[in-house]
C-alpha cells in the first residue's frame, strides 16, 4: 500500500508540473488530460499539495513525495 500510495503521488506531482498549475484540482487535470482518474491512496489517506513551487505532494497517512 505504501509503494502505491507513493506512485499515485508521483502521477500527481508529474500531472502537475506538466500542466503548470501551482493548486491540486483533480478536475481541471483530469479534464485537461492530465490524470486518468483521481489517484486515491490505497489506506485512505488524503493528498494534498504542500509546496506549489516544488509541486510537492503529501499524503495524510504516508507523507511527502521523493523527488
Amino acid at each position: 500500500a505504501r509503494k502505491a500510495c507513493a506512485r499515485n503521488r508521483w502521477v500527481i506531482k508529474k500531472a502537475l508540473r506538466e500542466s503548470g498549475d501551482t493548486s491540486l484540482n483533480f478536475f481541471s487535470l483530469i479534464s485537461r488530460g492530465f490524470l486518468k482518474e483521481i489517484p486515491n491512496c490505497p489506506q485512505g489517506g488524503t493528498y494534498e499539495l504542500s509546496d506549489p513551487e516544488s509541486s510537492s505532494i503529501t499524503c495524510s497517512l504516508h507523507g511527502e513525495t521523493d523527488s
